[in-house]
């Protein structure tokens, strides 16, 4: 089959001075590519169909090639009217370097043009102004010339290409985009018209009058400052007043940032001024309300005044202004003043003996023509406060842990002073001379400090105040899980003493008290010994038995009680009942049992048994837990010793010793073991 050729485009225009692509495809089995030739060559006079193009300073034929195709480019460089004509791009197989006739063949025009390329804009602009993230799109078109050509936008600040579709899209606009960008054709000729526009990046101003209104003396040079806080590019700045520009005798300053004019404050100045800001991005405007302050000035006694009830006190206005206002003295409003003299010039008020009806605010009020002013006098008439009571020292309170109590400030003053309540240096919140102990405890104990004050002085009350806490009582040494042990005729000494948070001398309704088993110890029968904290302790001074027991001590007060509970235990050692060695004869092949003559003690003994023999060669041995099969058996409390079926050997002395942490005591018994009788019956004579 003929192989198949494909070119494209089928028709190409381009302008003069311009380089012109034609592109020829051809497809062929795979097999048949080793004898596929393709070629470009051009129809007409000028070349011939069977002498190919090939490669000169101007043409270029670039061939490439795949599994089973040809991709054959011809390149015309500086096209020229000349170059215009048809062109046939050819292609068929060779056997032996000759054609075998099947081919196949494809043609097109190339058009070669020398009118202009015109470019226009849409927008048709040459600058364009734009804020932040504002939408930039404008689209460069062929106005007239050659169609189809692709145009491209270049940024000219860094020769970079930012568009190939003819189209300069920004979708949110930054500062940096601005600068020029240049439309082109790709293919431009050397007569191609170029396009180009600059953006402007904008931001709209913002301005801010300092100060935001402004209270002129009259007479006096004032002066209003506009000061830019935004605007890209940097705005024009302009001052009017009442919508009129200002006049020449105003005179302005450019400064840094900003615009500042200055006048003298008279009636003309009074009323609004604005500050005009305008740049290309918009405008913006900074009002200022400008007001005339007459001249009067007036320099007052400080405020307050403060005078002690009885005394004179004298108040003063002087005055100074143009022209020379008058004086007028009001109290709290009202125009008379009870006991009060005025001097002839109006400035100086007199009070030959304050009383507390005379404190208030004074006003003197100066005016003239231009207006007035006045300044407010505060007069206090008081004294300082002191105690309802005259104090020598610190009152002393003794307060218990858990109630509630209040501590009383009383004093007197005018006006009425300020308490403040103080506890070990800390402010305590009170409302008033009462201060409220709602629950107290230990830490409430220390100093109060209630202090009384107002202008004229301050008096304070001091309180010492301790807490006594409910009795705490400290665990006896020696005591092990509450108990007591002491030896049969030894001394023994129960204390009962308390923690250090309950003290005998403040707390006199402690109480202290013993009981035994339950019931309240006779002071005959067991020495009661009265500590000096209070407490009490018991002393037994030769224990018996009766005193084992449980005692119990209690303490108590107001703020509650605490008990401690002492068993004690009277402990003696076992004994022996006899100090005589028992002796026991058995014949062999009998039973015996030997019981431990040795009364038990307190606490219980464990009883040992131990065997002696009697043949003086043999060792002494204990006596365990022998098992059920052994001949020697011991009781369940260990006092008695059985031996059965007796043998010789068993004879000897047998030591029983019962023995508890006082001391211990052993009973010895010695036990014979003999034959038992055999009768010879040969010497024994006829039985008749």
């Amino acid at each position: 089959d003929p192989p198949t050729v494909l070119v494209a485009p089928n028709n190409v225009s381009v302008a003069a001075n311009t380089v012109a692509k034609l592109r020829c495809l051809v497809v062929a089995e795979a097999s048949a590519m080793t004898s596929l030739v393709v070629d470009w060559s051009r129809a007409g006079s000028r070349f011939d169909v069977a002498r190919p193009l090939v490669n000169s300073s101007r043409i270029a034929v670039i061939e490439s090639r795949q599994v089973s195709a040809v991709d054959k480019t011809l390149i015309i460089r500086y096209a020229t009217e000349s170059d215009s004509g048809e062109y046939v791009c050819r292609a068929a197989y060779t056997t032996s370097g000759s054609s075998s006739g099947i081919s196949g063949l494809k043609s097109t025009w190339l058009i070669v043009s020398n009118m202009p390329i015109v470019l226009r804009l849409l927008p048709d602009v040459r600058r364009l102004n734009y804020r932040r993230n504002d939408t930039i799109r404008i689209e460069c078109q062929v106005e007239s010339g050659q169609r189809g050509v692709q145009l491209n936008w270049w940024r000219m600040s860094t020769g970079q290409l930012v568009s190939t579709t003819g189209i300069l899209q920004i979708a949110r606009a930054e500062p940096q985009h601005a600068g020029v960008f240049q439309c082109r054709p790709e293919t431009a000729s050397r007569n191609a018209s170029f396009k180009s526009v600059e953006l402007v990046y904008g931001e709209p101003p913002a301005v801010q009058a300092v100060p935001a209104n402004l209270m002129a003396y009259y007479g006096t040079n004032a002066s209003l400052y506009c000061a830019i806080t935004a605007g890209v590019p940097k705005p024009r700045l302009v001052w009017q007043r009442l919508s009129t520009p200002t006049t020449a005798s105003n005179v302005t300053v450019v400064e840094s940032g900003g615009l500042r004019i200055h006048f003298l404050a008279t009636e003309t100045t009074v009323g609004e001024w604005v500050c005009l800001a305008k740049n290309e991005a918009g405008t913006a405007e900074a009002k200022v309300q400008v007001s005339i302050v007459p001249f009067i000035k007036i320099d007052a006694t400080p405020s307050p005044v403060l005078v002690k009830l009885s005394r004179p006190v004298e108040i003063e206005c002087r005055i100074r202004g143009q022209p020379r206002p008058t004086i007028v003295w009001t109290k709290d409003g009202e125009a008379f003043i009870a006991d009060a003299s005025i001097d002839q010039d109006g400035q100086r008020l007199r009070i030959s003996r304050a009383q507390v009806r005379h404190s208030g605010n004074y006003r003197c009020t100066a005016e003239n023509s231009l207006g007035s002013m006045s300044k407010v006098i505060n007069l206090v008439v008081g004294q300082a406060p002191k105690p309802v009571k005259p104090l020598v020292g610190p009152n002393k309170l003794v307060l218990y842990e858990g109630e509630a109590r209040e501590l009383h400030c009383n004093a007197t003053g005018i006006p009425n002073p300020i308490i403040q309540w103080r506890h070990n240096g800390s402010v305590r919140s009170s409302s008033g001379s009462v201060l409220n102990i709602r629950t107290v405890t230990v830490s409430s104990a220390g100093r109060y400090n209630c202090s009384a004050s107002n202008q004229f002085g301050a008096t304070t009350i001091l309180f010492d105040v301790s807490v006594v806490s409910k009795p705490v009582i400290v665990p006896p040494t020696g005591l092990v899980n509450s108990k007591k042990l002491v030896k049969l005729n030894d001394s023994l000494l129960l204390d009962c003493r308390l923690f250090d948070s309950v003290r005998s001398d403040l707390d006199a309704s402690l109480e202290v008290i013993w009981l035994k088993d339950g019931d309240p110890i006779d002071g005959r029968v067991i020495d009661v010994v009265q500590n000096s904290d209070g407490t009490k302790s018991l002393l037994i001074r030769r224990a018996s038995l009766a005193d084992s027991g449980k005692y119990m001590c209690i303490a108590s007060n107001k703020a509650g009680s605490d008990s401690i509970l002492i068993d004690v235990s009277v402990i003696y050692s076992p004994h022996a009942t006899s100090s005589q060695v028992q002796v026991l004869r058995r014949s062999a092949g009998q039973d015996v049992s030997i019981s431990c003559n040795v009364t038990d003690g307190v606490p219980p003994a464990v009883f040992t048994w131990r065997m002696n023999p009697a043949v003086s060669s043999a060792r002494s041995s204990s006596i365990g837990s022998p098992d059920s099969s052994s001949r020697i058996k011991l009781s369940t409390d260990r006092k008695v010793l059985t031996i059965k079926r007796l043998v010789a050997s068993d004879s000897g002395s047998y030591d029983c010793t019962a023995t508890n942490r006082v001391g211990s005591a052993t009973s010895r018994t010695r036990l014979i073991v003999s034959d038992p009788p055999v009768i010879d019956r040969s010497k024994l004579g006829p039985v008749e």
